[in-house]
């Protein structure tokens, strides 16, 4: 789907491209249809390499780049590998910086590989390369932060990407299409050529987020005055809290919720920071939801802490072996985006590429988010694009000029 390009990675001694320097370069061509590879490593004029970037890129040494030539003697062959072929980078921001800090403009026409996935799986949480070779490639490495694995990588990350977009993100494919036609995206040429499948899916928009964990030990003919046995069953909680150990005073903060429970009273609890209050009060919330089939409401005084919760609640859950349980995460009218709006604005014609591609991004994560919470979109994308924030300020759901139920969008309302 994807031909006559390069795919090409750098490792610096560090971010900045005024005072740091490229210590290897690595590339993969496609040209019609054959691949060839580039790797060199290259010796950098400052004395001290930081340990840090030694110990990030594995395998690398600097005895192999003190002996290695100089960007200066290897730039010409470099430049001949690369021709006028575009380049494609995952955060290409980042590779043309270094290569213009050492050689001048370049005709090269740079493709962003991170931009492509933003735009198209906004919903991932991340979108960094080891976040996709974990997540979206499946497999149990992390990224070996050299350039050539790196480029590798970056080229099985985007033809599976391709693939997605012939089949599962075909409509946001068809979207992207119609909207961007005209304007002088560098991505647009390579996905025009993407052939749509006659096996399409046709996803609607998200209106719900539930996670789902695997029984652990189940609960069997437990209940809740079994909370003692269930707590000191350390074999159960090391499955998805390896550091747990039984706490006493744990014990009795969870028997005491569920006895306030039971008799419909209140309680006030206090205990220092890192004495381990969620888990207790988690654990009892799940086994009286459960066990009385009723709702439980937490409430939390900060995001960080909801947030907290969050992620401690799937853990929890699959310790007690508790599975399909429902959770709603719950916020101020503010935090989510407005469907309505999203439609109006990417309705009225952008002025400009930045703008086309920052709507674009709002209608894709609008797709494929399953809580419509703003705070969700990609800071990368918030930093490299200037319309966004103000984009995503004009989209808040307000109650002042909230329709309610004569809204069209009720249905499938974040909010």
């Amino acid at each position: 789907m994807i031909d006559n390009v390069i795919y090409l990675d750098l490792e610096t001694t560090g971010l900045y491209k005024d005072r740091d320097e490229i210590i290897e370069l690595g590339a993969v061509k496609i040209v019609d249809g054959e691949v060839h590879e580039y790797h060199q490593l290259v010796n950098p004029s400052i004395d001290h390499i930081p340990l840090v970037i030694l110990d990030l890129c594995k395998g690398l040494k600097e005895e192999d780049l003190r002996k290695s030539p100089s960007f200066d003697e290897i730039k010409d062959s470099f430049l001949e590998f690369i021709g006028d072929y575009p380049l494609i980078c995952h955060n290409a921001r980042f590779e043309k910086g270094f290569l213009e800090a050492k050689l001048g403009w370049l005709n090269n026409i740079f493709l962003d590989s991170l931009e492509l996935f933003v735009i198209f799986k906004p919903h991932f949480p991340q979108h960094n390369l080891n976040h996709l070779i974990q997540n979206y490639l499946g497999e149990d490495r992390e990224e070996e932060h050299r350039a050539l694995e790196d480029a590798l990588d970056t080229r099985r990350a985007v033809e599976k990407l391709m693939g997605d977009l012939c089949l599962l993100d075909a409509d946001l494919l068809e979207k992207a299409m119609r909207y961007m036609e005209g304007t002088t995206w560098n991505w647009l040429p390579y996905l025009k050529n993407i052939p749509i499948s006659p096996l399409r899916h046709t996803s609607e928009r998200a209106v719900s987020h539930n996670w789902e964990e695997p029984t652990a030990h189940g609960l069997g003919d437990l209940g809740l005055d079994d909370m003692g046995y269930i707590l000191r069953d350390q074999e159960r909680w090391r499955k998805h809290l390896p550091s747990y150990e039984f706490k006493e005073h744990q014990l009795d903060i969870a028997q005491s919720i569920i006895d306030v429970f039971e008799g419909e009273q209140a309680l006030f609890l206090e205990a220092p920071t890192g004495s381990g209050k969620t888990l207790p009060y988690l654990a009892a919330a799940f086994l009286w939801s459960h066990f009385m089939d009723e709702k439980v409401f937490i409430s939390t005084n900060t995001k960080n802490l909801q947030q907290q919760i969050q992620e401690e609640m799937p853990k929890i859950a699959g310790a007690l072996g508790l599975e399909n349980f429902r959770v709603s995460d719950l916020k101020g009218i503010s935090n989510y985006a407005c469907r309505s709006k999203i439609d109006d604005e990417v309705g009225v014609k952008p002025r400009n590429l930045d703008e086309a591609l920052a709507k674009l991004f709002l209608y894709c994560w609008s797709m494929r988010t399953s809580s419509g919470e703003l705070q969700d979109i990609s800071y990368w994308f918030r930093m490299n694009n200037k319309y966004m924030n103000s984009l995503s300020k004009r989209v808040h759901c307000r109650k002042e000029n909230c329709a309610g139920d004569g809204c069209e969008q009720r249905d499938l309302c974040f909010y």
